[in-house]
């Protein structure tokens, strides 16, 4: 039986590189081929352990507000929720899967294994390669709310071409709305009645990303955050018991505010890419770059006792 890995990647520094070329070097140990795709340039070595390589600038990384991936904090007991919205990456991720099976399929392997450049090779992986089962999907710690994950699949040439039609922007968009990523590759399995494991596949790189949700320089006295979509919005807290006055410069407008824990929606139209400024006492802030119409994150206000 000829077998392939699918290796999706984005590999931007050396830790991830490494990672990569070890996992190369132990699929030829199993006498399994590789096909890596990457959206940016691979050194010389990585073309060398890899038996195919698509290099291609194609990443398309998915803005608000057709999709975004969200990040939010509430804050009690004002009901107040500030939310980070950043750039939606699943479908780039997926596009990659779509780009490695459909150049895939024209080498004509019996089965084909996609998986996340950094996934764990654990024992049940090592068994997987070896049994090669057909239809296999496993669940993943990124997954949660998703009975599947994208880090590791196993497929047949035949389930590789159910599933080519399947990945289309539009189809991504409809199963993930108002979901994690995941739920579009659940959608696959579904579709082709795929095998589900008991074993929870790992990766190696864990981006906890560690969201900040005050843009106050560490010398200010208190937090504050703010609202880009539609209209201008700020919020402030973790106040002091003393009042505090900002002055919040908009374009030719100045507005001076006696802070709350409510949000103050300045009474001005939202100019494109507007010039913004916060004064308080001597420091001043320039908050024009995240106002930008160009700036693919967005933050969002909302107060929830309304």
């Amino acid at each position: 039986m000829r077998k392939i890995a699918l290796i999706n990647t984005f590999c931007n520094n050396d830790e991830r590189l490494v990672i990569l070329s070890n996992n190369l070097l132990k699929l030829k140990e199993k006498g399994i081929d590789s096909l890596v795709y990457s959206p940016i340039p691979l050194p010389k070595s990585i073309s060398l352990l890899a038996d195919y390589v698509i290099i291609s600038k194609e990443n398309p990384i998915i803005n608000w507000p057709e999709k975004g991936m969200t990040a939010w904090l509430r804050h009690p007991p004002h009901n107040i929720q500030t939310t980070l919205i950043h750039p939606d990456y699943g479908w780039a991720s997926f596009y990659q899967y779509k780009k490695l099976m459909e150049f895939g399929v024209t080498l004509n392997y019996d089965q084909y294994f996609p998986f996340i450049y950094d996934l764990n090779f654990d024992s049940e992986v090592l068994r997987t390669f070896d049994i090669s089962p057909p239809k296999l999907f496993f669940p993943s710690p990124k997954a949660q709310t998703s009975k599947v994950g994208a880090t590791f699949m196993s497929l047949s040439k035949e389930s590789i071409e159910k599933l080519i039609p399947l990945f289309t922007k539009d189809n991504y968009l409809t199963h993930s709305k108002n979901a994690i990523a995941e739920k579009f590759i659940e959608y696959l399995c579904d579709f082709i009645e795929g095998d589900i494991s008991s074993h929870t596949v790992q990766d190696d790189i864990h981006e906890l990303k560690d969201f900040s949700f005050t843009l106050s320089p560490p010398d200010l006295e208190f937090d504050f955050f703010i609202h880009t979509i539609d209209k201008m919005g700020f919020y402030f807290y973790n106040l002091p018991n003393i009042p505090i006055e900002v002055e919040i410069t908009i374009g030719d407008n100045s507005f001076k505010h006696i802070v709350s824990d409510t949000i103050f929606w300045p009474k001005v139209d939202f100019p494109l890419d507007p010039q913004v400024t916060l004064k308080h006492n001597s420091t001043i802030i320039n908050l024009s770059d995240y106002f930008k119409s160009s700036n693919p994150m967005k933050y969002k206000l909302d107060n929830y006792n309304i």
